[in-house]
């Protein structure tokens, strides 16, 4: 069985490569979570297009 070794480059690029990795989970994260709030409010404010809509067509 050949037992492998990675050099000290081949640790330093393993190394950003985790970190870039966990910069792009966070941004994911916060887009999730900004997509979560535009669709919320999305749908409070058609809400409140048609809730004002058929209170203006009953007056």
């Amino acid at each position: 069985m050949e037992v492998w070794y990675m050099t000290d480059e081949q640790k330093k690029m393993i190394e950003k490569l985790n970190e870039d990795n966990r910069k792009l989970n966070d941004v994911n994260k916060g887009m999730k979570d900004y997509a979560k709030y535009k669709l919320v409010v999305g749908i409070l404010v058609v809400t409140i297009i048609i809730v004002l809509f058929f209170v203006q067509r009953n007056t």
